[in-house]
């Protein structure tokens, strides 16, 4: 299509960069922000044996070559209570020589459950970012304690996921991965 309206001038990017002031200012931006584009989702992990993508929502996508695919999400159970809880064993069923993990919750009730033994809390990472061969999680934040995590995948080995929690209070916690895909 002809257009009978002025031609605009083409603008001068280079002008912008003529003083060093400027352009030093340009590239500490583009440095500060590189790893911000390089944390993006859709990065991958791969060894010989595993390729790991990086989604949207923080999961990881865990896939083999001629094999499946698995959704691993960045979930964590941690159980905290500000009291000792005490622990005993007994022996299981007749004829069974399992011996059962019973714990005493804080209102003297005994369970098998782990999991009913005090209050838990469920967290879920909010943002992901990904350098070298590994993904790291974060989380929201807690009165009761902070927690990291990491998911690296070493060269001829299978992934690993690695956390560390640091208490701001004082008590007993325990944390658990509850992010692995439901198996029937």
């Amino acid at each position: 299509m002809i257009s009978n309206a002025p031609a605009q001038p083409i603008p001068n990017f280079v002008t912008r960069f003529q003083t060093p002031k400027r352009w030093l200012r340009n590239v500490a931006l583009f440095c500060c922000l590189a790893p911000a584009l390089h944390a993006h989702a859709g990065a991958i992990l791969t060894n010989d044996t595993y390729r790991i993508e990086l989604k949207a929502d923080n999961s990881v996508s865990l896939s083999t070559p001629g094999g499946g695919q698995e959704i691993f999400r960045p979930d964590f159970k941690v159980l905290y209570s500000p009291d000792a809880v005490s622990m005993t064993t007994a022996q299981g069923p007749e004829n069974c020589h399992l011996w059962v993990p019973y714990w005493k919750t804080p209102g003297g009730k005994k369970t098998a459950n782990y999991f009913e033994i005090v209050p838990a809390s469920n967290i879920s990472a909010i943002a992901a970012t990904a350098t070298n061969n590994t993904i790291r999680w974060r989380f929201p934040s807690s009165s009761l304690f902070s927690l990291d995590a990491e998911l690296t995948l070493p060269d001829k080995e299978g992934p690993r996921v690695t956390f560390t929690l640091k208490p701001l209070k004082p008590g007993y916690f325990s944390v658990g991965y509850a992010g692995a895909p439901i198996v029937s």
